[in-house]
């Protein structure tokens, strides 16, 4: 057998491995006269990677505040030509060049390069320069020696201004002091007892302690979030309908509308405390009235509510209280952005008040459906279905996401069933603070529930059972079309009721079914009570004129109609109520002694 050639004894083992992989590094000096700007300097060779190139002034890397030029064009491409030259910025970097600088550019060429041979001028009078290919070593102390060690042998690998960029490891392990190892093992990486975070921070010696210490650090987290934040921004909502009457109480808490672009509250100084309609309301007798005393607290004083200025949205279940108590921006809640819409399957939590026995509980869950469409069509709007506790009392809790961001407004929850409830959805509570916002800014006589649209039905839950019933025949394709649906359907609404003296529905029938509607915008809901459908109610905020609707008339056969609504201003207040048609629903302040 021939004697085994050891790696170090190779003479320019790095240059060995450049001539291998067809790659050179060169370092070239320079030194300027000119003190910003183009500095003239140009590189002798093309550069693989602008990203990788490097700068050195005196010794020191430069990190950022220069870049490339080329034929006076800025260079965006990844890479830089020959004569590519270098542009300072001295206001980025802090300081001018001087003549006496030494300047030195380390980046990596194609193989080609002469060693030793002299490099370029720049083209710019008084600029000077010389280059050559590195071989096992180059400028600032990169590597100077093989780095495939004699076994127990150590090499220091350089620092970290000076990176490796591409390091491939074979089979072999590798080691981090005197036991940590790392290996691949089937594929995967196999690392040592790992802590991320610090000596506070989580172990990720094994799954069950990553999973433990992981579950751990979200509860403090979320324990730690109530104790700055929620319980501050939450308060009871004490109540009483008519004088003398009894007290009722209800939950709400201290929020902000209106942020700037970096998420700070700039509406503070309006005091605003966001609860549910019924909290501080009621339609009788066909008029809204306010009750007659509503009281709501902060920093641990009770403060009676101005009834000139309660915005409120009634069947939505909003309603908004302007104090012009001054509020500070970390103990006021904000509505989720759009990017953090609720999802079915989402932890949720809520603080208030459940039946007048603790005025700061906190309590979690999931959101069963994050668009829940009651099966009577008692709740209009489109709304979250949780399961985290809730009862008389609880009205009016926001429900948030796990950075205690509001994306909902507990409004309803089903009679002894604790943890069968929910409200509107932040998606709706959006909508429905568009049509309050003339009220929210200026005008507190603006009667923000008279812009929705007025649908003039109910509607409900179409069994399997029923449709094969009332469609024994099929659904055809229009009156006396083909058969397009022979079995049951698991989409639509069946219109329960409808106004009779409303123009805007001429032609709807009871017992027709409403599939799905496409507005003006273009934008289609599909209804019905199944994964991806919501309630026809979500019509009533948008700007929905004209609506196509596509429906099953009482005989079996699919077809379109177009509608043009009326806004609830033109129909009378008594028709914007909270809750209209629900049947096996408890949504109301809780009574106490």
């Amino acid at each position: 057998m021939g004697a085994q050639i050891k790696a170090k004894q190779v003479a320019g083992l790095q240059a060995t491995l450049n001539a291998l992989t067809g790659i050179d590094t060169i370092v070239e000096s320079f030194s300027t006269n000119q003190t910003d700007g183009a500095t003239g300097i140009t590189i002798t060779y093309s550069a693989r990677e602008r990203d990788a190139v490097q700068i050195f002034v005196n010794g020191a890397r430069v990190s950022d505040g220069y870049s490339w030029s080329y034929n006076n064009a800025t260079v965006t491409a990844d890479s830089l030509e020959v004569g590519s030259e270098l542009v300072w910025d001295s206001n980025a970097i802090g300081f001018l060049l001087e003549a006496t600088d030494v300047i030195q550019i380390q980046y990596e060429t194609e193989t080609g390069g002469s060693v030793g041979s002299g490099g370029s001028g720049g083209g710019t009078s008084g600029t000077s320069g010389t280059s050559g290919v590195s071989g096992s070593g180059s400028v600032g102390g990169t590597m100077t020696s093989s780095i495939i060690p004699d076994t127990n042998a150590q090499y220091d690998l350089g620092s970290a201004e000076y990176k490796i960029r591409h390091l491939y490891l074979s089979d072999n392990s590798l080691y981090l002091g005197d036991s940590a190892q790392i290996t691949i093992q089937g594929g995967k990486l196999q690392l040592p007892q790992t802590q991320i975070g610090g000596a506070d921070g989580i172990d990720l010696s094994t799954p069950e302690e990553f999973a433990k210490a992981q579950r751990l650090k979200e509860g403090q987290r979320m324990i730690n979030l109530y104790n700055n934040r929620l319980q501050y921004a939450c308060s009871p909502v004490w109540l009483e309908k008519t004088t003398g009457e009894g007290t009722y109480v209800g939950s709400g808490q201290w929020v902000s509308l209106a942020q700037d672009s970096e998420g700070q509250p700039t509406d503070l100084n309006d005091g605003w405390f966001l609860t549910c309609a019924h909290n501080i309301m009621e339609v009788s007798g066909g008029v809204h009235r306010l009750f007659d005393r509503i009281y709501i607290g902060l920093n641990g004083e009770w403060y009676i509510v101005d009834q000139s200025w309660v915005i409120y949205d009634a069947i939505a279940d909003i309603a908004l209280l302007r104090t012009g108590l001054t509020l500070t921006a970390d103990k006021v809640l904000t509505l989720a952005p759009p990017a953090k819409d609720p999802v079915t399957g989402q932890e949720v939590w809520m603080c208030g008040f459940p039946g007048g026995y603790d005025t700061d509980s906190l309590t979690s869950g999931i959101i069963r459906d994050a668009h829940f469409n009651i099966s009577d069509g008692g709740q209009a709007v489109d709304s979250l279905f949780i399961d985290a506790p809730g009862i008389g009392g609880n009205s009016g809790s926001a429900m948030l996401n796990n950075e205690g961001q509001i994306i909902g407004l507990f409004t309803f929850g089903f009679t002894d069933k604790e943890n069968f409830g929910g409200g509107v959805n932040v998606q709706t509570m959006r909508l429905a603070l568009e049509k309050m916002a003339p009220a929210i800014q200026s005008n507190p006589g603006y009667m923000a529930w008279q812009d929705k649209l007025y649908l003039g039905v109910d509607w409900g839950r179409v069994s399997p059972i029923k449709w094969a019933s009332k469609y024994p025949g099929g659904v055809t394709d229009g009156i006396g079309g083909p058969v397009i649906m022979s079995k049951p359907q698991a989409k639509g609404c069946e219109i329960t009721q409808l106004d009779g003296q409303y123009a805007g529905i001429a032609g709807v029938q009871l017992g027709e079914v409403w599939l799905s509607a496409t507005i003006g915008t273009g934008q289609q809901f599909d209804f019905g009570y199944e994964h991806g459908q919501i309630t026809p109610g979500v019509l009533m905020h948008l700007d929905s004129n004209p609506v196509t609707l596509e429906y099953i008339d009482p005989n079996g056969a699919k077809l379109q109609r177009n509608l043009v609504f009326d806004t609830f201003g033109q129909h009378g207040i008594e028709h914007d109520n909270y809750l209209t048609g629900g049947t096996i629903i408890s949504a109301q302040a809780k009574r106490v002694d």
